[in-house]
């Protein structure tokens, strides 16, 4: 939705199609905030003129590479263990183990519990040794010192542990069009232009 800054107390009256491309300060002259927002909007102008020529609206310019996995599962954790409040987060990128240790496996993400009724605290993990946690487990950090948490039982038919994916987007900068503005002037066919505001 296009944002309307020709108005109090922005008055930003830029137009493309009068190719204004500086504004010039006078020493001496207090600065006027229609001068200050019309060179940032002329500044964005030009580089949105230049980036919709060479790049797509709102894709990726560096990096921001999407990753799927789709080989990782879920645990389904009780709310509590030994009396604590679980906060799934806390087992972020850290290694699980049973308490035999043969069922080793890193967390790559979480999700905390959406309230009674909902979903419980839920890990995403992707296995490195040993098979799938099952249900009424003791989760134990890697080192075996000490008890994290517990997964859930059955409950009505559905088990602690299943298959899940997960989908990750690195950093990057993006070239992103986040609105339209229309030119003050009509054009000779009684329309008005309209340019990109567009960020990187």
């Amino acid at each position: 939705m296009a944002i309307n800054f020709n108005t109090d107390p922005y008055y930003d009256d830029f137009d493309p199609n009068k190719n204004y491309h500086r504004i010039l300060f006078k020493p001496g002259r207090a600065v006027q905030a229609r001068e200050l927002t019309q060179l940032q909007t002329i500044l964005q102008n030009q580089i949105s003129n230049f980036a919709d020529a060479i790049f797509a609206k709102n894709t990726p310019v560096t990096g921001g590479k999407v990753t799927l996995n789709l080989g990782c599962n879920y645990i389904k954790l009780n709310t509590q263990f030994e009396e604590e409040d679980i906060i799934a987060s806390n087992f972020l990128n850290g290694l699980i183990t049973d308490v035999t240790g043969s069922i080793v496996a890193r967390v790559i993400a979480t999700a905390e519990s959406t309230g009674e009724g909902g979903d419980p605290p839920t890990l995403i993990v992707s296995y490195l040794s040993g098979s799938q946690f099952t249900d009424g487990l003791t989760i134990y950090s890697f080192d075996g010192t000490s008890a994290l948490g517990s997964t859930i039982g059955t409950v009505g038919g559905t088990t602690c542990s299943g298959s899940a994916s997960v989908a990750s987007i690195t950093q990057g900068v993006f070239y992103v069009v986040n609105g339209y503005n229309i030119s003050t002037e009509q054009n000779e066919d009684g329309t008005y232009s309209r340019y990109s505001i567009g960020n990187f």
